[in-house]
C-alpha cells in the first residue's frame, strides 16, 4: 500500500515512516527536511500539484498537530484541512489523524481517567495546538466520502520531542511544577499504532486514546528526573544507581478501546522513555552552556583507533609472547596506532601467521617476527643482539610472555621453568636492551605482572622451590620477584629517558592456566567455563597496556604498579629496597649479567 506521512522528519513522523517501510509499504513524505529511506517533497502550495501528489495514495497519516508549536498551529490547521478536502476528492482510502489529548475538559484532567467520549473543552479555552486538533477532528467527522481514524496522544516522549524536552528543562532548571499526573507515550508506540490504524478494518470512523502503560504522580516525576539528572551528570549517589520502587498514579487516559478493537497496546516502559529523553535534555544543557561539559570518558587509545590516529607512527615496539592472548591483542592494537611491532614468541608457525596478519591488515603496520625460546639464557642473548642490530632504537618494550607449569621442571640452564619465563627472561632481556632503549627520545618498559604476586612471598632460602614445588606459589613468587626488579630498575634508570612500570592487566581469558598442564589435575569443564565468563577479553586488557605505553599521563613516571587503569600499591614487601637488591644480585648471578648493569 502507499502511505503519505506528513511531518515525516519529526519525532513521530520519521519513526512511522521507518515502520511502514519495514513492513513493505511505499511511503511518500511531506516534509521540509529530507527523510532517510523514503521519497520526500515539500508541501504542495497549489491545489493541482497537491492532487497529483495524492494520486495512488491509500492512507494519509497526518502527525503534525501532536508536536506543533503554538504560533504555527493556525497555519498548520489550514494546510491539513486542505489536505483533508483534497484526499476526499482523490479517493484516498483513509485519513489517520494524530490528535491531542489536551483537547479534553481541563476540569476532568485533574483526577479522572478519560474515555474517548469524555467531554472536550471549549475551543476558546484551548491552547492553539489543541484548538487546531479539535477543529480538524470536527471537520473529519462532518466531512463525507473519506474514511477517517483519530488517535489522541498525550505528551510524546522521545529524544527529539521538543515539547517533552522543554517540560523537563523547566522542571530541572526553572523549578517549574510538574503535572499533577504525568501520562505520556513513547514515540515508537505511537508510530506502531498509526501504522496499524491505517488499514485495520475496525479502526474506520473511530477515536482512540493512546498512552504509556503507567502514569506518574508529580512527586514521582520530580524524583525520577532528579535521579536521572544526577546519573547523567556524574553526581549520582550509590542509591541513585538503582531506581526506587515508585508508586504509579491513576491513568489519565483510558486506552483499552485501542487494545480491544485493534490489538494495539503500548509496550515501552515509561522509565525507559524518560531516561532516553533525559539523556538528550542533558546533552542540550551542556551544548548551550547551562551545564559545564563532562570530562571525556572514552579511553584515548580507543578514541585514537576509532579516529584512525597514528599515535605511535615511526616508533618501534618490542613485545614478547605475541602469538596469543594479551600479547597478540596488544601487538595488533599498537600496530593500529602506527607502531612497527617486533613480536617475540617460541612457536615459529604461529609467529609467521601473526606477521602475516599485520601485513595483510587494512589498518595495521607490517611487523617483524623473531622466534625465540625465552627460557634459554643463550637464546635471549642472541635475541637481544639481533634486536640491537636491526632496531637500534626501541621506544616500547613489553615483557608479556609468561607461563605456569604444574610440575617442577628445569630449563637447559638448570633454572626452574616458571621462574625462568616470568622473572629471569624479562630481567635479562630488558638489561641487554638498555642501549636501544636509551637511544629512544622517551622509552617505556612495561612488565606484565599479576595481582597474584600478593599471595606468596619468595623464600630466600629456597628461591627455586627445590624442597617443595607448588604450581600456584611458583607463579606468585615469580611475579613478586618481577616486581622487585621492576622497582630496582626504575631506581637505576632514574634521570634517564627510560621509564619502567608494571601492570596487572586484569583477570584475562588467556589460557595460561590451561596450557603447560602436562601431569596436572584437570579442572572440570563447567567450572573452567564459569570462571572464564567472569574474565575480560585479551582485547579489553590490551587497551590498558596500550594506554600505559602511550598516554601522556605516564610520561616520565617510573616505578608504578597499575591494576588495569588505576595506579595502586603492590604488596608492601615489594618496596623493601634491601630485599629487592638481593633478588637483583642473585638474578644477575644466575643469568650471568654484570650486577646493576641497567
Amino acid at each position: 500500500m502507499k502511505y503519505l506521512v506528513t511531518d515525516a522528519a519529526g519525532a513521530v513522523g520519521h519513526r512511522l515512516a521507518a515502520t511502514l517501510v519495514a513492513a513493505g509499504h511505499e511511503v511518500l513524505a511531506f516534509s521540509d527536511s529530507p527523510v532517510n529511506g523514503v521519497a520526500s517533497r515539500a508541501w504542495p502550495t497549489r491545489a493541482d500539484v497537491l492532487a497529483r501528489a495524492l494520486a495512488g495514495v491509500d492512507v494519509i497519516c497526518a502527525v503534525d498537530l501532536a508536536t506543533v508549536a503554538p504560533d504555527a498551529a493556525p497555519a498548520l490547521l489550514k494546510r491539513l484541512d486542505k489536505l483533508r478536502v483534497a484526499a476526499g476528492k482523490a479517493g484516498c482510502g483513509r485519513f489517520v489523524l494524530l490528535g491531542r489529548a489536551d483537547i479534553y475538559d481541563p476540569a476532568l484532567l485533574a483526577d479522572k481517567t478519560l474515555l474517548e467520549r469524555s467531554a472536550t473543552a471549549a475551543p476558546a479555552d484551548l491552547a492553539p495546538p489543541a484548538a487546531a486538533a479539535l477543529a480538524l477532528e470536527e471537520s473529519l467527522r462532518a466531512g463525507a466520502g473519506l474514511d477517517w481514524t483519530i488517535l489522541r496522544a498525550p505528551m510524546i516522549l522521545a529524544p527529539d520531542s521538543a515539547e517533552a524536552k522543554a517540560l523537563f528543562r523547566r522542571i530541572l532548571i526553572d523549578d517549574a511544577p510538574s503535572p499533577a499526573r504525568f501520562h505520556p507515550v513513547d514515540a515508537r508506540d505511537v508510530a506502531t499504532a498509526l501504522a496499524t490504524l491505517g488499514t485495520h478494518d475496525r479502526a474506520g470512523g473511530q477515536v482512540f486514546n493512546i498512552a504509556a502503560p503507567a502514569a506518574l504522580a508529580a512527586r514521582t516525576l520530580d524524583q525520577e528526573l532528579g535521579r536521572l539528572a544526577r546519573l547523567l551528570n556524574d553526581e549520582a549517589t550509590p542509591q541513585d544507581k538503582l531506581r526506587p520502587p515508585h508508586q504509579v498514579a491513576d491513568p489519565v487516559l483510558a486506552t483499552d478501546k485501542l487494545a480491544r478493537l485493534t490489538g494495539v497496546t503500548p509496550t515501552r516502559p515509561i522509565w525507559v522513555s524518560l531516561a532516553e529523553t533525559m539523556q538528550q535534555v542533558m546533552k542540550d544543557l551542556r551544548a548551550d552552556g547551562t551545564l559545564p561539559p563532562l570530562p571525556e570518558k572514552i579511553n584515548p587509545v580507543v578514541k585514537a583507533v576509532e579516529l584512525g590516529q597514528k599515535l605511535l607512527a615511526g616508533k618501534t615496539a618490542v613485545i614478547t609472547g605475541v602469538t596469543s592472548g594479551i600479547g597478540r591483542a596488544t601487538s595488533l592494537l599498537l600496530s593500529r596506532l602506527g607502531a612497527t611491532v617486533v613480536g617475540i614468541a617460541r612457536n615459529a608457525e604461529a609467529g609467521e601467521a601473526w606477521e602475516a596478519a599485520l601485513a595483510e591488515g587494512r589498518h595495521t603496520v607490517p611487523g617483524h617476527f623473531i622466534q625465540a625460546d625465552l627460557m634459554s639464557f643463550a637464546r635471549i642473548r642472541t635475541l637481544a643482539a639481533d634486536l640491537a642490530t636491526r632496531f637500534p632504537r626501541i621506544d616500547i618494550l613489553i615483557n608479556n610472555a609468561g607461563a605456569n607449569f604444574p610440575t617442577r621442571r628445569l630449563t637447559e640452564d638448570g633454572v626452574e621453568a616458571t621462574l625462568a619465563i616470568n622473572h629471569f627472561a624479562p630481567f635479562l632481556l630488558t638489561n641487554l636492551l638498555a642501549g636501544p632503549l636509551k637511544a629512544a627520545p622517551a622509552a617505556r618498559i612495561i612488565m606484565v605482572n599479576s595481582d597474584w604476586h600478593r599471595r606468596s612471598l619468595p623464600d630466600m632460602h629456597d628461591l627455586q622451590m627445590e624442597s617443595g614445588y607448588r604450581t600456584g606459589e611458583a607463579y606468585c613468587r615469580a611475579k613478586f620477584m618481577n616486581l622487585q626488579i621492576t622497582y630496582a630498575m626504575a631506581a637505576l634508570l632514574d634521570g634517564t629517558n627510560v621509564t619502567v612500570n608494571a601492570i596487572h592487566p586484569g583477570v584475562v581469558r588467556t589460557g595460561i592456566s590451561t596450557r603447560n598442564t602436562d601431569g596436572a589435575p584437570q579442572v572440570p569443564a563447567q567450572a573452567r567455563e564459569r570462571a572464564q565468563q567472569r574474565m575480560i577479553s585479551p582485547e579489553f586488557s590490551a587497551v590498558y597496556l596500550a594506554s600505559l605505553a602511550t598516554a601522556p599521563d605516564y610520561e616520565g613516571q617510573s616505578g608504578l604498579y597499575l591494576d588495569t587503569d588505576e595506579i595502586k600499591q603492590s604488596h608492601e614487601a615489594t618496596y623493601d629496597e634491601d630485599w629487592a637488591w638481593q633478588i637483583w644480585e642473585w638474578s644477575a648471578q644466575i643469568t650471568g649479567l654484570t650486577p646493576a648493569s641497567a
